[in-house]
């Protein structure tokens, strides 16, 4: 995975699930198995927001963390504290 610029291919992702709880989706399962086949990847960096009891980040590799956030409700402020700002400007121009 060549990138201009150097370093790893960054990719944050948000699951408005709890991981802990596999039995939720296909989705919640899909992204734990490129989570673990990302650790093997030194060449992408990943990054998965969801949901959780408390704000808490879990490294599973260098390369790879879960980043839970207590849900509030969906909200612009929401979005921007989990640190996805230019989600928040997709909802706010398209209002």
């Amino acid at each position: 995975m060549a990138r201009r610029g150097g370093g790893p291919l960054r990719v944050h992702v948000c699951i408005d699930q709890e991981l802990a709880d596999l039995r939720t989706s296909g989705l919640v399962r899909v992204w734990s198995c490129f989570a673990e086949e990302a650790a093997d990847d030194p060449e992408l960096d990943l990054t998965i927001h969801a949901v959780g009891p408390v704000q808490r980040t879990r490294e599973f590799a260098r390369n790879v963390r879960v980043i839970e956030h207590p849900l509030r409700g969906a909200s612009t402020t929401h979005l921007e504290r989990m640190g996805l700002g230019w989600a928040a400007d997709l909802l706010t121009d398209s209002a």
